[in-house]
């Protein structure tokens, strides 16, 4: 956290960030999760990282194994619905899924979620940091409101965040 978000010396947003990544992860998976069943073709890690082209790929490239990440692109493509054939094998393939669920669980793999969760995913995600500013320019008071910011950037995208509008001052809606 200290090294990743331009909150890393403030420990009321160190708790916050832990609380959401609770909240959230409860409902996508652990630091070893994998599925390959919906449209994004492969998503990883305890926040379900998706797609290939972007998450999963990045994940896998900052746990130190762009060859996976070349690996998951080459087999599932690089678009959605990822409903090739070579993706439809590689949803089963075991020996590549195993080695997945092996560099994401490393030491490596778990910094590199962490790392995402706060501000080195693509596309400008920064999930937490978004989170944790509209939470502050929201004069939110309950963490839990936080946790609610950061799960909807992750299921509807940062941009999403721009949505919630101001309540009345010191209310958690």
């Amino acid at each position: 956290f200290i090294n990743n978000s331009a909150f890393g010396n403030n420990a009321e947003a160190l708790n916050v960030f832990l609380l959401s990544l609770s909240v959230t992860s409860a409902f996508e998976g652990g630091f070893d999760s994998v599925n390959t069943y919906d449209k994004a073709g492969i998503s990883i890690g305890f926040l379900q990282f998706a797609r290939p082209e972007s998450g999963a790929g990045r994940l896998l490239e900052l746990s130190g194994r762009k060859d996976l990440s070349d690996e998951i692109k080459t087999n599932f493509g690089t678009s959605d619905p990822h409903s090739s054939s070579s993706a439809l094998k590689a949803r089963f393939n075991g020996d590549l899924l195993r080695e997945i669920v092996i560099a994401i669980s490393s030491t490596d793999g778990i910094k590199a979620q962490l790392a995402m969760a706060i501000n080195k995913n693509v596309d400008g995600q920064l999930y937490f940091e978004k989170a944790y500013n509209k939470f502050l320019d929201l004069k939110l008071i309950d963490a839990l409101s936080c946790a609610l910011l950061f799960d909807g950037a992750i299921n509807m995208g940062a941009g999403s965040l721009s949505k919630f509008p101001a309540f009345t001052q010191g209310n958690d809606g």
